[in-house]
């Protein structure tokens, strides 16, 4: 097999002088740290995946070595066409934490925290998680947790899903609340 790669014109590109290690290493340094037109390519290329912060856009092309001045001039352009909108991005992971995870406000705003994410942005989108919904989410992540047949008499079931909501960043009164909601039904 001939160690050959795609370029950004779609031609095949010879790495045989490029080794496993060199590859494993991860992408070499920009030709030019401080051109923006690269720091742009490079960034498009981490949003095609998936929307990021641009906090987490920052680090990885910082880690890339690219020049702090051609990294804020791509994040601000893309900020400006909306390209980068950290609010949408930290409503959607709410939301996405939320209803897919089960998580907790508090577990949600730790994880925006190290997302880099500012903690105003990171407020405004948890509006839309009211400190009411934490016991709904719980109560079904209880109901989800419950395997059929099984009832919360059982002290080694009653840990396990306290632990397992304890772990989601729920805090010891809504896990209650939770149960007790749950074993009353």
């Amino acid at each position: 097999m001939s160690n050959t790669g795609s370029d950004s014109t779609g031609q095949r590109a010879d790495r045989s002088d490029e080794t496993a290690a060199d590859r494993r290493r991860g992408p070499r340094p920009p030709e030019d740290p401080g051109s923006i037109d690269l720091a742009r390519e490079a960034a498009l290329r981490i949003l095609t995946n998936a929307a990021q912060p641009s906090a987490v856009i920052a680090a990885k092309l910082a880690a890339r070595g690219f020049e702090e001045q051609a990294i804020w001039a791509v994040i601000d352009r893309f900020t400006e066409v909306g390209l980068i909108n950290d609010l949408d991005y930290a409503r959607s992971l709410v939301r996405n934490r939320r209803d897919s995870a089960g998580r907790s406000r508090r577990a949600i705003s730790e994880e925006m925290r190290t997302k880099g994410i500012e903690p105003g942005v990171a407020e405004t989108a948890l509006e839309e998680y009211a400190p009411e919904g934490e016991l709904e989410v719980a109560a079904a992540f209880v109901a989800r947790k419950l395997r059929r047949g099984e009832d919360l008499s059982d002290a080694k079931t009653v840990r396990r899903i306290f632990g397992a909501l304890a772990r989601r960043g729920f805090s010891p009164d809504v896990i209650a609340r939770a149960l007790r909601a749950h074993s009353s039904q």
